[in-house]
């Protein structure tokens, strides 16, 4: 399975950041792309989910799972 690894620097406190990233299903209505998380399954190290975005015309799937966050 392939590991995708992301970087952000945000200026605000570590448990605000967590909450937002561990509320996977919000992400499309903050992210810059439409799409829809469904299938969630745990929280934090560990959790799953399935995903469908849409980019211009193309559309994208797949599932996820949470292995680190640091």
């Amino acid at each position: 399975m392939p590991v995708v690894e992301q970087k952000a620097v945000i200026q605000v406190p570590v448990p605000v950041v967590m909450q937002a990233l561990n509320d996977v299903e919000a992400i499309p209505t903050w992210a810059t792309v439409a799409g829809t998380i469904d299938k969630v399954t745990g929280s934090g190290p560990g959790m799953t989910y399935r995903w469908q975005y849409t980019i211009n015309q193309h559309n994208f799937s797949g599932q996820s799972e949470v292995i680190e966050q640091t």
